[in-house]
């Protein structure tokens, strides 16, 4: 049987009203989000908007002819509008309602609606116009006679209705209706085959499937003509909305041969609206031949690299870093001298020494030293001789003289120290990052308390004052960090140490380069910064050295610079410490002591110090 005019009646009725983002419970299609724009609204504001859909499709009438093709339409514009996004009210087509579940639906669609969402009523069916207005019929209608129509049909307004009371922002209301008259022959003189021209509200279109009054085809294949092209003409990426409806006009134009051609009506609507939105290629420039050699050798070690690539591109924009690169890669051809060794540091600093205490100190660390035999002959030479015995009695002597008292032995420790001494002591405090005032010689307060400090670290008994060997651990300690924190006045790469100041930006430089992977640049910058004061540029150089990048691996090193960052309140050292400790890096494992240090770096917030205590149970 024909279908009349299959009218779509689209409406993009616009609201004043700028709606929310994301509603809740709505996925994005799975297309990408569909761009928009109305008006001067950016394109966001319409494709954020909730998308709501009822789809009716009326065939199994009771008392008109039957329709086979509005149950497969609805069908295929509800899967339509759900692959663009659309919530359906439902979850799906509704089909072949009477007028109580007509009039229900259409007030949850409207409903839904408000909020100003985006919204879509297709119907597929019977339809009929009546006295200039058009209506949707039914599956149980049954009128004989005109006054019946209001009881027995919808009014097609009644949705355009409840989409301007909701205040939506964009609505399409599709119409597929059997145009013929239905109710021939039944006394309805008033009832025409084909709908009538409804006048588009303030921004909305409205489409018919033919020309007003004309009778459209309701289709052979399942699906009527129109429904069928404008499904696929909404799912094409990027095509306006005049586009979608021309384009599926201009398809069944074509496959009618001109017998049926869809029709459009609208009042004024501003900006773009896309069912699926653009398809955005990005093209991106081929890449420079001269860049990607560059990156491929920029942090080689091998001069050779660097002399291919002058070779290649003699006035290339890298030429300057090229031929910096080969000169210091050069000049670090000569491996550096090896660190100190800790007992000649010892000995040069006793050497000349003038107290018995500085050699015994050696002994008792170094007793088979090589400087063990100097050692015990100066001790002895500086030690007093023992006072010499009484003469022998006498007999004839009536009464003895009392020897004169033995000179007192010289001080041993802070008594014995000169002030330069107490002043070597506090700078090598500094240095640990334990003292932060003057180097006066005086031990008031803050000496004393950066004293029990280092004692702590230690492990030492924290009395404050220093003994003969705890100085010269302190000082031993100090030239080992000079030593550690040496470094040349031009990086790996041949840039000079004055080319950036400041302890912020020498870590900030250093510890880009290790996220890079250049982990010898790294560790000269992470040098620089470390003498400049920055804690965290003593623990990440530790790091590196514990693993061995960038440096030679010193586990002892690596320990005393975490040292210094703990004394100077960086918790990752503290938990670094506690780690070595635990588990025997460098070290014989302590828990004891793991403990000890895992609580310093928790009482600061560090939360794997927390896990760590807890595992231990401290």
């Amino acid at each position: 049987m024909p279908r009349a005019i299959v009218g779509v009646l689209v409406g993009l009725v616009l609201a004043a009203l700028v709606g929310a983002a994301w509603g809740q419970g709505y996925t994005p299609p799975p297309r990408g989000a569909p761009d928009g724009r109305v008006g001067g609204a950016s394109r966001d504001v319409l494709s954020n908007q909730r998308r709501v859909a009822l789809v009716i499709g009326n065939g199994a009438y009771q008392y008109l002819p039957r329709l086979e093709n509005p149950k497969n339409d609805a069908q295929l514009m509800a899967e339509t509008l759900k692959s663009l996004g659309f919530e359906l009210i439902g979850g799906g087509p509704l089909t072949d309602l009477d007028r109580r579940g007509f009039e229900t639906a259409i007030r949850k669609f409207g409903a839904a609606l408000s909020g100003g969402a985006i919204g879509l009523f297709y119907y597929a069916g019977h339809g009929v116009q009546v006295q200039g207005g058009n209506y949707l019929i039914p599956v149980g209608a049954n009128p004989t006679t005109p006054a019946d129509l209001d009881f027995e049909l919808i009014d097609a307004g009644l949705v355009l209705r409840q989409m301007e009371a909701a205040g939506s922002k964009l609505n399409f209301v599709i119409l597929d209706a059997c145009r013929n008259n239905p109710f021939g022959g039944r006394g309805l003189r008033d009832a025409r085959g084909g709908l009538a021209q409804m006048y588009a509200p303030t921004g909305t279109l409205i489409s018919y499937a033919t020309q007003p009054g004309n009778v459209a085809a309701d289709g052979k294949d399942g699906h009527s003509p129109y429904t069928e092209a404008l499904a696929t003409a909404m799912q094409q990426p990027g095509l306006g909305v005049f586009e979608v409806f021309n384009t599926a006009a201009v398809t069944v134009k074509n496959q009618t041969g001109g017998d049926q051609q869809p029709w459009v009506s609208n009042s004024p609507i501003e900006g773009t609206f896309y069912f699926v939105a653009p398809v955005t290629v990005n093209i991106t420039p081929a890449p420079d031949p001269e860049v990607i050699f560059w990156q491929s050798v920029s942090n080689s070690s091998n001069p050779a690299d660097f002399e291919a690539y002058l070779s290649k591109y003699p006035s290339g924009q890298f030429t300057e870093l090229a031929k910096n690169r080969i000169a210091a890669l050069r000049a670090a051809a000569t491996p550096p001298p090896p660190p100190p060794d800790p007992e000649m540091v010892f000995w040069q600093i006793i050497q000349n020494s003038n107290n018995a205490a500085d050699f015994d100190a050696y002994l008792s660390r170094y007793p088979n030293g090589q400087f063990a035999a100097a050692a015990q002959t100066r001790a002895a030479q500086l030690r007093p001789p023992p006072p010499p015995p009484p003469p022998p009695a006498k007999e004839t002597t009536v009464a003895m003289a009392v020897p004169p008292p033995a000179p007192p032995p010289p001080p041993e420790g802070e008594a014995g120290w000169s002030t330069d001494q107490k002043r070597e002591v506090q700078e090598a405090l500094r240095a640990l990052g334990h003292f932060r005032g003057d180097s006066d010689g005086n031990f008031g307060p803050q000496s004393r308390a950066a004293i029990k400090q280092y004692q702590s670290f230690a492990g030492d008994d924290e009395t404050g004052v220093l003994t003969e060997p705890e100085r010269h651990q302190l000082i031993v300690a100090s030239h080992r960090l000079d030593a550690l924190l040496a470094e040349a006045k031009t990086s790996p790469s041949g840039t000079a140490a004055v080319s950036l100041k400041g302890g912020p930006q020498r870590l900030i430089k250093a510890a880009s380069f290790e996220t890079s992977g250049n982990t010898n640049e790294a560790v000269y910058w992470y040098r620089l910064a470390a003498v400049d004061g920055e804690p965290k540029a003593f623990t990440n150089l530790g790091t590196l050295m514990v693993r061995g990048q960038g440096a030679d691996k010193d586990t002892d090193g690596a320990r005393l610079l975490w040292e210094v960052a703990a004394a100077r309140g960086e918790p990752i050292a503290m938990y670094n410490l506690g780690a070595a400790y635990e588990h025997g890096i460098g070290v014989d494992a302590n828990p004891e002591i793991a403990k000890k240090w895992y609580a310093r770096a928790a009482a600061l917030g560090h939360p794997q110090a927390r896990e760590a205590l807890k595992r231990l149970g401290g």
